[in-house]
């Protein structure tokens, strides 16, 4: 395993920890170790484990997090990835976390936001398959 020393962990190495027993994700080129904290995510584990091995940076971003929940995540940083490896739109502003009223949740569950992403997706992908065989 990795020492408290953050280092270099490429993706490769990421995608390799993708289990209940060793879990790495990737948030703004950063690599977490997020096996023990998974059972205690609000969301359930499962919305962190479908990120198992991944970059969550669009899914972490796009769910509103709490300044509370952003700070946790330097306990579990276990390093960086190659400068080679960045992405590009790591580091962009981050947005502001937005205080959630009491008995409210942030929106639209994750899972149904993914499902309109692929569908879009997917009819994107027809429209263009048949326009191409015509021409």
């Amino acid at each position: 395993k990795h020492s408290k020393m953050a280092g270099i962990i490429s993706r490769a190495e990421v995608a390799k920890n993708n289990s209940q027993q060793s879990c790495y994700i990737i948030i703004d080129n950063v690599v977490y170790d997020v096996t023990k904290f998974m059972h205690e995510h609000p969301g359930g584990s499962e919305t962190v484990f479908e990120y198992a091995g991944k970059d969550a940076t669009n899914a972490f971003e796009d769910t509103g997090h709490s300044s509370d929940a952003r700070a946790m995540l330097k306990d579990i940083k276990i390093g960086v990835l190659p400068e080679e490896e960045h992405t590009e739109e790591a580091p962009k502003a981050k947005k502001a976390a937005v205080p959630q009223p009491i008995g409210e949740s942030s929106g639209c569950p994750l899972i149904l936001k993914i499902s309109g992403y692929v569908a879009v997706a997917a009819i994107a992908a027809y429209v263009y398959l048949n326009h191409v065989k015509k021409h």
